[in-house]
């Protein structure tokens, strides 16, 4: 694709407007974003017109080194002036910046990401694919050794010449995606800037190498391939990371065969049988990693679609509890597994995973009355069936019914924390107040359940 060169032509104090929105909602401190808020012109007007008469020159970042999960990360701040200016170069630049794509990243782009809501985007639907239904000799990843703090600014110009041209929008996005460590990391345009460089290898290993079912998240990558593909096409790789794109690749490149587990994205694929009567494919399973910081870290939304994506057998092992689904206490999503009848588990302990529950509102029917239509609720659970002799297995069930009372009462919970949230209640406080959920009992018309057991499951029938 050519240059772009008029990008800067799309300029105007409309795009600074959206930009200034988009940047606050990445604020956390709170007087920033009230100042913001009491008087946004100021800051629109500014970036306006230092961007209109070419005023700023290179973004003052404050970095820090940061602890974590064991990993010394370098993180770059800068303030919301300059935050604003970011994000709208990444507006005006977005056009093209997507055609470049080829649809192998699934990270930092829209609708793409590790349990996107559209499959053919989910990097963890798409890998789930590629292990359970392909019959290559097996798989390689790899990852790139500290590909932000080494990247080198030569290239980054030279990536973002190729995309836009020389030009005075090429030079501010310059200042922008580089400081004296490389890309900062934590910034908004740090992603765009990686993809920008690595976008190269995406095209060398789909179009010149042809790799198969070539994955990229970030700095991690993966494909499949015989084993004599694998060893030559990982080495090519290699070359073409450190003189195309002067990435290192890290000593812990694998080259491995189907049978062998593969973790990626915070998942752990398997390729061989868990449990009669299983697909056979293979299943998944979350990283033990990740389930020791969903742990730490409960209410980090990034851990609880990983757990909430997951098979439903590895949700029975991680053992998660309502209090690491504290914000979400209604879960809107479909809940896939066979239904089966409350007598089947009566008398069995369960553990009950989750609910898909409506409260009970007004709509209106095809003639436009008004009618009352009843809370529901699905009740996902896992239990063990004594006739199944394998160790540690389990069903995962949906128990049939609808269960209005269960529905009603999560509906309740959910509206008195976002009462206590109105009155200036800390999350950290509401937890303690309602908490823990799973020793209390829900006693409505429509039944009631007590958490592991379900000898008070009754369903809700008309009269």
């Amino acid at each position: 694709m050519h240059p772009d060169k008029h990008t800067w032509d799309r300029f105007n104090r409309n795009i600074v407007s959206e930009a200034a929105f988009n940047a606050v909602k990445n604020i956390s401190n709170k007087s920033v974003v009230e100042d913001f808020k009491s008087d946004p012109d100021k800051y629109i007007d500014k970036v306006y017109f230092k961007l209109k008469y070419h005023k700023y020159e290179a973004i003052p970042y404050i970095h820090r080194w940061i602890l974590n999960y064991n990993k010394r990360r370098l993180l770059s701040y800068t303030d919301l002036e300059h935050g604003i200016m970011m994000h709208t170069l990444l507006l005006l630049g977005e056009d093209r910046f997507f055609k470049s794509l080829i649809g192998h990243a699934y990270n930092c782009i829209p609708t793409y990401g590790i349990n996107a809501k559209v499959k053919s985007h989910s990097l963890n639907h798409t890998i789930k694919r590629d292990v359970y239904e392909n019959d290559y000799w097996g798989w390689c990843q790899l990852d790139m050794r500290k590909c932000y703090q080494s990247t080198n600014g030569k290239i980054v110009r030279k990536r973002i010449y190729e995309m836009y041209g020389k030009c005075y929008y090429s030079e501010t996005l310059i200042k922008a995606s580089v400081c004296e460590y490389g890309i900062p990391v934590g910034t908004a345009i740090s992603p765009r800037t990686h993809h920008m460089v690595v976008r190269k290898l995406d095209y060398y290993c789909v179009h010149v190498l042809r790799v198969h079912n070539y994955r990229r998240y970030a700095d991690d990558v993966r494909f499949q391939g015989d084993r004599e593909e694998l060893n030559q096409w990982s080495w090519r790789i290699r070359f073409y990371l450190y003189y195309e794109c002067g990435y290192l690749v890290k000593d812990n490149l694998k080259i491995r065969p189907n049978r062998v587990a593969c973790d990626i994205g915070g998942y752990v694929y398997h390729k061989t049988e868990i449990t009669e009567g299983h697909h056979n494919k293979g299943y998944t399973r979350v990283r033990k990693s990740t389930k020791d910081r969903a742990v730490e870290k409960p209410s980090e939304p990034a851990y609880y679609g990983i757990f909430k994506f997951a098979d439903s057998l590895n949700l029975c092992k991680a053992r998660m509890d309502f209090e690491q689904l504290q914000d979400r206490m209604i879960i809107e999503r479909e809940l896939d597994s066979p239904e089966i009848d409350i007598e089947k588990v009566e008398g069995h302990r369960l553990l009950i995973l989750g609910f898909d529950a409506r409260p009970t509102r007004e709509e209106k029917n095809k003639d436009g009355d008004l009618v009352i239509k009843k809370g529901w609720c699905k009740v996902q659970v896992a239990w063990r069936d004594p006739e199944n002799k394998l160790k540690d297995a389990r069903n995962v069930n949906i128990v049939k019914g609808v269960f209005p009372g269960i529905a009603d009462s999560l509906c309740k919970v959910k509206q008195y924390m976002d009462e206590l949230r109105d009155e200036g209640w800390s999350e950290g406080k509401i937890k303690k107040h309602i908490f823990p959920i799973r020793n209390i009992y829900f006693d409505f018309d429509g039944g009631w359940i007590i958490r592991g057991t379900n000898k008070q499951l009754t369903e809700y029938k008309e009269d």
